[in-house]
């Protein structure tokens, strides 16, 4: 029988593997679109970004706020039935 701590780190190197290849895919996917965009848009300004009606603005920030809130409760989601909690 396998002591309780070993079992624990196997574990946890397994999770953590999956947390590295999610987020790795996550940022190279994200730096190719942003590395696209820059080379196919030449007028980039923030200036202009910020310039745009204000309820277009904070719609697009509500919306990155309940993404982000997505991407939180699916790890906190992935994560529960390996922790032990309820």
């Amino acid at each position: 029988m396998k002591p309780l701590p070993h079992l624990a780190s196997i574990h946890c190197m397994s999770l953590c593997q999956s947390y590295v290849v999610i987020m790795g895919g996550g940022a190279i996917i994200n730096l190719g679109f942003c590395f696209i965009r820059l080379a196919k848009v030449k007028d980039l300004s923030l200036k202009a970004d910020f310039s745009l009606a204000k309820p277009l603005i904070i719609h697009n920030v509500l919306l990155s706020a309940l993404g982000g809130l997505m991407w939180y409760l699916l790890f906190l989601c992935l994560g529960r039935p390996h922790s032990g909690a309820v």
